[in-house]
Parts: C-alpha cells; sequence; structure tokens
C-alpha cells in the first residue's frame, strides 16, 4: 500500500490528486457606477487564478458578469434606480454559482420572452440578446426579489 493513499502499491498510479475545499466563495458590493465594473472584472480574474479555471470558463465568467453589470447600470433608472450592486462567486465542486443583486427597482430578466434569433436582423427588436446570452451560459438560473433586492442566481458548469 501506498503510505496513506490506500492504493495498492501493484496499480500502476501515475498521480494522485488530493481534493482541495470544494466550496471556495469571494464577493464584493459595488456602487452603481460604470467605474465599478474595473473592481469586479478584477474579482472575476482573481477568483478564476485562484481556482485555476480555464480561459474558456474565465471567459464566460467575465461575460456574464459584463453582461449583467451593464444591464443594472444601463436600465436601472425610473423611478428606483439601484444604488448597489452585490455579487459573491463560490466555487462549488464543478460548478461556479453566480450570486448577482441589485437593489433598484424588481426587475426579474429571466421574465422577458426568449428573442428571436430566427429572424433577420432588421426584423428583430432591439434589445434582448445579452440575458440570453446569460441564460444560454448557465445549465440553471433562479430569480427572486427579496427585501427589496434583485436577485438572480447562476450555475455555470466548469470547462476542464
Amino acid at each position: 500500500m501506498w503510505s496513506g493513499t490506500g492504493i495498492p502499491s501493484e496499480y500502476d498510479v501515475q498521480s494522485v490528486h488530493m481534493c482541495r475545499p470544494c466550496t471556495v466563495t469571494t464577493s464584493i458590493n459595488l456602487p452603481n457606477e460604470r467605474s465599478s465594473f474595473a473592481r469586479l472584472r478584477g474579482l472575476a480574474e482573481r477568483f478564476v487564478e485562484t481556482e485555476r479555471l480555464g480561459d474558456v470558463t474565465a471567459s464566460r465568467l467575465v461575460l456574464i458578469l459584463e453582461e449583467l453589470f451593464t444591464n443594472v447600470h444601463k436600465y436601472s433608472r425610473g423611478s428606483r434606480p439601484a444604488a448597489a450592486i452585490e455579487v459573491r462567486l463560490t466555487r462549488e465542486g464543478v460548478a461556479i454559482l453566480i450570486d448577482f443583486a441589485d437593489d433598484g427597482g424588481a426587475f426579474n430578466p429571466l421574465g422577458l420572452p426568449k428573442p428571436r434569433i430566427d429572424r433577420n436582423l432588421d426584423e428583430r427588436p432591439v434589445g434582448g440578446l445579452g440575458v440570453h446570452i446569460v441564460r444560454s451560459m448557465a445549465q440553471e438560473s433562479h430569480y427572486e426579489r427579496t427585501d427589496g433586492w434583485n436577485r438572480l442566481q447562476l450555475v455555470c458548469a466548469i470547462d476542464s
């Protein structure tokens, strides 16, 4: 037996990977200001580096966060504009959980109709593609309105 591994020595073992903690979380609270995206992107990049995530997963994560941030920043106006954004990134095994919240007026992006991407560009209304892209990159999505906050939760697979 290999000392402490439980693997009989007669097996041809190339490497043994020790499992590190399966849940890692990082979060940030931001004002709803254009300049805040640089801080959010920095958080995502540090998360990707710490978790040793690949380029595809990293690009997907940054794109999702950019789309969600931009939607809140650009469209959260009216009678109750968002003043704050909270983002929490959690790695659980082979998935990333994205918890994206803002304190603006109630808005469920998952309630938007799916865009008609089968039509020509000149036949489609402007907008809706960003949310569609976010939905397509997540394996699961959930929205809730709690205590004056819009909370969108996404589960995204980690590419190997």
